[in-house]
């Protein structure tokens, strides 16, 4: 990027097309350094962008996601929220409230208010959003699952866990049918499952779920384990469920 500065200028299409890749491959990653890293980089793009492109130009608003993306990996939800916001504002206008691109950044958005501690506004979001996302892009698509997740973890905060085990039940029947008993995304909704009987304290029926699903991968050989299979064994010893939050204390 150094030499497109040199040659072309700040604000040249190719100079900020390189600054923006090059930053966004620094967001993609689990590296809390790399992100914070990329912040100056997304900052100063997105201000380059709508100045020469204009505020609703569609690399102008992907930038502004990609700042968003970036600010909500370091937990900085003050200023990830009000960027999806505008993102959401531009997409629903431009593209309509039913595009797969604005139902994408609705979810996303659900998401960020639900691991902002803001599980009521998550739930309402979803009221309206996961009926669309499920009718428009088919339950087997992943943003349509990630809003049965986030609406399970919403209510299982708010203390609403029968509701919740429904919305687990639910997604989990669905991946195995569509993805597969071995897949690490119906053992991470099998693992969902487990936790919500748990806590229900219906040990009984967690326990074959648990004997399926989880307990070959943790006696398996690490060397015989996938990278998938790997990162799932470490992440159940560590109890670091993907998706779940804190629950409220009354």
């Amino acid at each position: 990027t150094d030499r497109y500065l040199r040659k072309l200028g700040s604000e040249h299409p190719i100079t900020l097309q390189a600054r923006s890749t090059l930053a966004t491959m620094m967001t993609d990653g689990a590296d809390v350094d790399s992100v914070k890293t990329a912040l100056p980089l997304l900052q100063d793009v997105l201000a380059a962008r709508e100045r020469v492109l204009g505020r609703d130009h569609p690399q102008t608003v992907r930038t502004r996601l990609n700042l968003a993306t970036a600010h909500a990996k370091l937990k900085h939800f003050a200023e990830a929220l009000p960027l999806e916001e505008q993102v959401i504002t531009v997409r629903s206008r431009v593209l309509g409230p039913g595009h797969p691109d604005t139902l994408s950044i609705l979810v996303n958005h659900a998401g960020t208010l639900l691991n902002a501690g803001q599980a009521d506004a998550a739930l309402r979001l979803l009221g309206d959003v996961q009926p669309l996302a499920l009718k428009t892009l088919g339950e087997k698509h992943p943003q349509a699952q990630a809003t049965m997740v986030i609406r399970a973890e919403a209510l299982r905060v708010l203390g609403r866990v029968p509701d919740a085990l429904a919305e687990y039940q639910r997604l989990f029947e669905l991946r195995r049918r569509v993805l597969g008993e071995t897949d690490r995304e119906t053992r991470v909704a099998a693992w969902n499952l487990i936790d919500t009987y748990t806590e229900l304290g219906r040990k009984a029926d967690a326990a074959p779920l648990y004997r399926q699903y989880i307990a070959p991968l943790l006696a398996a050989e690490p060397e015989t384990l996938d990278d998938d299979d790997a990162d799932f064994v470490r992440r159940y010893r560590e109890g670091k469920r993907p998706g779940k939050q804190p629950t409220k204390r009354g």
